[in-house]
């Protein structure tokens, strides 16, 4: 009968631990690039043009409906071979794919909670002068962030969990780390356990953080 080796998690706890710190650079890092593409792609796809409309409308297509693990696969190992170039370290194309691919997500998130905001206002900030770039700035898009916000969390703890395909070009990861214990010590159980639970963990802390400056925006209105 199976019995569940606890040991097997105690003993290498700290080495599984030290994945988190990796995995939320990388999404951390990706999320900041995505962030930056998303809300450029978002108040582009807003401006009405046909031809960037459909520029972008293929780009958020192909990174969607593509896996993300087919994106960090070709980012690392076909781009090099495609363009000559030297390749990238797993890391930094890992943080390139997975920010490509946050930032088709949150281009449509940007864009619908600029389309939630009431369209009088964008007529009304262009009444008193202001170009459009400057009333997006300063009216809209604050309270855009405040829709979108619930969306925004919600990619980021997908982000994580999709994070772990990056252990398939040998970042180390919590996912390449619990593979490697589940290798070494023959458990693959309580090794993918652990790495269950620490994922968890990073997700639902991140996620009740949110909720709780949710609460305190809603307050503030």
């Amino acid at each position: 009968m199976f019995h569940f080796d606890w040991s097997v998690i105690s003993r290498n706890l700290p080495f599984l631990l030290g994945g988190v710190s990796v995995t939320l650079y990388i999404v951390g890092a990706a999320t900041g690039m995505g962030l930056v593409i998303g809300l450029m792609v978002g108040l582009l796809r807003g401006m009405g043009n046909r031809w960037v409309d459909l520029i972008t409308g293929w780009y958020i297509e192909i990174f969607r409906n593509t896996p993300i693990l087919v994106q960090i696969v070709w980012f690392y190992y076909v781009l090099p071979l495609v363009t000559g170039m030297p390749g990238l370290q797993a890391s930094s194309s890992c943080i390139i794919s997975i920010g490509l691919n946050a930032g088709a997500y949150l281009a449509e998130v940007f864009r619908a909670g600029i389309q939630a905001v009431d369209v009088g206002q964008m007529e009304a900030s262009r009444s008193l002068g202001m170009s459009y770039l400057r009333a997006m700035a300063l009216i809209i898009l604050p309270q855009a962030v405040r829709n979108v916000l619930p969306a925004f969390v919600n990619t980021g703890v997908v982000l994580i969990k999709e994070s772990s395909q990056v252990s398939f070009v040998g970042v180390l990861d919590i996912m390449h780390r619990g593979d490697m214990l589940s290798t070494d010590s023959a458990r693959p159980i309580e090794a993918y356990t652990a790495v269950a639970a620490i994922y968890f963990m990073v997700c639902y802390v991140i996620s009740k953080s949110a909720g709780v400056l949710e609460r305190r925006l809603a307050l503030s209105r």
